[in-house]
């Protein structure tokens, strides 16, 4: 499993290798698997949706459990700014710990710990720039 895992890894590095954010991020797991198969699930599940995680992690927000440090290794999830409430919902059902922490434009935040579908709803669910202003 885990040569299966890295031989993926290997594969998609090499094809997004026009992909910076996902190359940094990869870059960043520092050989660890578990944080490889979070940035390459999250890959994944961008593309099924159609989106564009190679496009910037700006139209991103990412939440973490952690008080603020943004650990790739305690990366919940990423999620595309203007998500739907029904969105979040289907992004929630995979998702058991609670959001101590949020990512935008690279700026991590602590935040009160919260259920991971409030989050979502809370700063996902509107633009980028409502969601730092209600950080702040």
């Amino acid at each position: 499993m885990k040569h299966l895992i890295l031989g993926f890894g290997m594969v998609a590095v090499g094809l997004l290798s026009a992909r910076s954010s996902v190359d940094r991020e990869l870059e960043n797991c520092s050989g660890d698997l578990t944080c490889v198969s979070k940035v390459l699930a999250e890959l994944i599940e961008d593309s099924a949706d159609g989106g564009s995680h190679g496009g910037g992690s700006d139209q991103y927000i990412e939440f973490y459990h952690d008080d603020g440090q943004c650990d790739l290794s305690n990366l919940i999830k990423r999620v595309r700014f203007g998500i739907s409430t029904s969105g979040c919902t289907q992004a929630s059902q995979s998702v058991t710990q609670r959001v101590w922490g949020v990512k935008i434009d690279g700026v991590c935040s602590d935040i009160s710990d919260i259920d991971f579908l409030v989050a979502c709803n809370r700063y996902a669910s509107v633009d980028k720039n409502a969601a730092q202003k209600i950080l702040k």
